[in-house]
């Protein structure tokens, strides 16, 4: 970074250290309904970060210098972390606070912040959480972590859960078909290539195991597809029983 962006930075952060010429609070209730806690900041500040908030403060019908936040999705402590993070471009993510930081970043439209969840989600995706952030890449749009959700999902049996998946929507469940059908179809026997190999050959070994992993993959999805089907099918069968 530049040395005058780094100087722009610390200025800014300072002024919000010292409350200086601060213009617009942000208010949250507590749990008595009872306005205690607040988050002040500079309003051209929040502008020029944020499409959102250049609306909300210079659109027809400005907000004043007091918001109420009534988003039962957003808190204090995060809010706190989201402005700060608004003035520095520093925050501390992990894995209790990534979703709520990725969902105001979206919902504030700050790009900065929504590519830094979507990098931090990535480096730690594993096969105990790739269905929880499927989720989050699909609700917030980030493309290159549902690939690479995709990726974990087709190579490693231990992020095929069948109880996860079962929770899964039907969009997401949708997703993870269409990759699977996007992807290179493995050799089957009936593949004239298939006797060009040697059984013992690497590749032909690769394979095979890549051939399991994508089927495997679709078997859930054609699961997933089965029970839905059944428990509607119930659920026609009861709610006809009841009109009789």
């Amino acid at each position: 970074m530049a040395a005058w962006k780094i100087d722009l930075v610390g200025k800014m952060k300072d002024l919000l250290d010292r409350e200086v010429s601060l213009d617009v609070v942000f208010e949250f209730k507590s749990r008595s309904h009872q306005i205690d806690h607040s988050v002040s900041a500079h309003k051209f500040i929040l502008m020029a970060s944020s499409s959102v908030f250049e609306k909300m403060f210079s659109g027809s019908l400005p907000e004043g210098p007091k918001v109420l936040i009534e988003d039962p999705e957003m808190d204090i402590e995060d809010f706190g972390e989201f402005i700060f993070y608004i003035y520095t471009g520093e925050i501390e993510l992990n894995n209790e606070n990534v979703a709520k930081q990725a969902y105001m970043a979206h919902k504030y439209d700050v790009k900065s912040l929504e590519n830094d969840c979507s990098i931090f989600l990535k480096q730690n995706l594993t096969s105990s959480n790739v269905y929880e952030f499927l989720q989050l890449a699909y609700r917030y749009n980030m493309e290159s972590l549902k690939i690479d959700c995709f990726q974990l999902m087709t190579t490693n049996a231990d992020a095929r859960d069948v109880e996860l998946f079962l929770k899964l929507s039907k969009e997401l469940v949708t997703g993870v078909m269409d990759y699977c059908l996007t992807q290179p179809q493995p050799l089957a026997q009936s593949d004239p290539d298939f006797y060009g190999y040697s059984s013992k050959d690497p590749l032909l070994q690769e394979w095979r195991e890549y051939g399991k992993n994508i089927y495997g993959l679709l078997g859930l999805v054609n699961h997933w597809f089965k029970v839905n089907s059944k428990e509607k099918t119930g659920s026609k069968k009861e709610s006809s029983t009841l009109q009789r």
